[in-house]
């Protein structure tokens, strides 16, 4: 299994371990949402596919990643269109092998050998297999790009702690101890004065003579 591969099959594995909807009911309003974000306007569905198969597809990448910016969103689109267009060409290699079965001359292995005129008859599968790998690269680019999105997205800042005592208030709270200590304790001026602040003027407060 190629690394391609393996990444596809990981994400079809987080979608189903994910909290996309279950039910009907949430799968219905999914694809409300892809509708309501016009997720699904810009892709080429051809006469002979349901239209409601992509949208499904979208509400189901929609429902596991859960996008929340434009951008997401459009990786979540390009994500549903690389599957899409993934399963398209798939179903069309299918087709041509099945075309190549010789229905008069069938042998033991008659799938092997349509695969093997396929191969031999010309450009076709060769053409589909690059196709199949053109949807894969961008698959995995736009899972990667979401991925990259959500890393680097800016961290929401924690409200900054209100402050429980300003200096204004500790500087009142330091002329109250002064006043206090020059009022009732007569030995005030001879002990080590506390440091206040240089704007602070004693001269129009009381003094301990009052």
């Amino acid at each position: 299994m190629s690394i391609s591969e393996t990444h596809s099959d990981a994400a079809r594995q987080n979608g189903h371990a994910g909290h996309g909807p279950i039910s009907e009911a949430g799968k219905q309003r999914s694809a409300q949402n892809a509708r309501k974000h016009d997720f699904f306007t810009n892709i080429a569905v051809l006469p002979d596919e349901d239209r409601e198969d992509f949208i499904a597809l979208l509400a189901d990448f929609s429902g596991e990643h859960q996008p929340t910016t434009p951008t997401e969103r459009r990786c979540i689109h390009e994500m549903a269109d690389a599957e899409f267009r993934l399963r398209r060409i798939r179903l069309y290699i299918a087709q041509a092998q099945c075309k190549q079965v010789d229905m008069n001359n069938l042998s033991h292995t008659p799938m092997a050998d349509a695969f093997q005129k396929l191969a031999e008859s010309g450009p076709t599968l060769p053409l589909c297999l690059r196709y199949e790998k053109h949807f894969q690269r961008q698959f995995e680019s736009a899972l990667k790009m979401l991925f990259t999105l959500r890393k680097n997205a800016p961290k929401p800042q924690a409200a900054p702690k209100p402050e429980t005592k300003s200096k204004e208030v500790a500087d009142i709270a330091l002329r109250l101890r002064v006043l206090e200590r020059m009022i009732l304790d007569p030995s005030f001026d001879e002990e080590p004065q506390p440091e206040i602040d240089e704007d602070f003027d004693l001269q129009n407060e009381p003094t301990s003579g009052l």
